[in-house]
């Protein structure tokens, strides 16, 4: 069975907590026992977003937050190697004296680049998929 969430919360496309209760609302007065929200880093926390809905509707809602659950579980190889390549880059770029750098895999090679650049993009954040999650929604 395919399962979409029912809305997406992220900073790059903010919408609003009382529209989106609104939503859980209106499914539940058709007949939908259960709705699932995503609400990504950033964009709120699980438990505000949860108290606000209990406070404006009468939709029961339990977050539950993966953050701790999906960076579990013991490292596989492969998690060993790679943070094993990573430290001993680290290692080498404090040796040289380099400093304020973040470190990163681009096809299949250790790549370093300044931290400020690191946290100055948003690259990764693509709208289009977000535009796909409403209309897969509309259609299941």
């Amino acid at each position: 069975r395919i399962y979409i969430a029912d809305i997406v919360l992220t900073p790059e496309s903010p919408r609003d907590w009382g529209e989106a209760a609104s939503q859980l609302m209106h499914n539940k007065l058709m007949g939908r026992f259960t709705s699932m929200v995503i609400i990504a880093e950033g964009a709120g926390k699980a438990e505000d977003f949860a108290k606000f809905v209990q406070e404006h509707t009468d939709v029961e809602i339990k977050p539950v937050v993966l953050s701790y659950i999906q960076r579990g579980g013991a490292p596989s190889a492969a998690d060993r190697m790679l943070a094993t390549r990573l430290g001993a880059r680290a290692v080498e770029l404090i040796h040289e004296g380099v400093r304020n750098r973040a470190l990163g895999i681009h096809d299949n090679h250790i790549v370093d680049v300044d931290i400020k650049d690191a946290t100055a993009h948003n690259e990764n954040y693509d709208q289009s998929l977000y535009e796909l999650h409403s209309k897969m929604n509309r259609i299941y």
